[in-house]
């Protein structure tokens, strides 16, 4: 990942409590994938990813994370690495997934992005049609 977030207001969402963490169960074919990537991930086969490993992770998927604060996450016992069982959990409860305090996601239809285009352009001065 070229850009890795540099903002504060960018941060792993922390889990709201023990309890979240074990919501989301992976189905016994997405375990399997899961096992199946960790081993082509883990380099060196000694059964845990490295701040290395990990990063090629969040490359692979597109996490929006910092991987020395996705180390921090998912290795849950401190082992300096992160073992299936851990990546399972931490990715289960969606902890990889980012905040950023200044930007708001919202659900459009075609039309309404056309109109909310054309209300920007019209404000910055621009054409409203392209």
């Amino acid at each position: 990942w070229e850009h890795p977030p540099t903002s504060e207001s960018s941060q792993l969402m922390p889990p709201a409590s023990d309890q979240d963490q074990s919501n989301v169960e992976l189905t016994s074919s997405e375990a399997k994938v899961l096992e199946e990537a960790f081993l082509l991930l883990d380099h060196d086969n000694n059964t845990q990813l490295d701040m290395a490993e990990l990063s090629h992770v969040l490359r692979a998927t597109e996490a929006d994370a910092d991987p020395v604060a996705a180390m921090k996450l998912a290795d849950q016992d401190r082992s300096g690495g992160v073992d299936l069982n851990e990546l399972n959990n931490v990715l289960a409860s969606e902890q990889f997934h980012a905040i950023d305090s200044s930007h708001y996601f919202v659900a459009v239809s075609l039309a309404e992005a056309e109109t909310l285009r054309a209300v920007l352009h019209a404000a910055a001065g621009g054409p409203l049609l392209a």
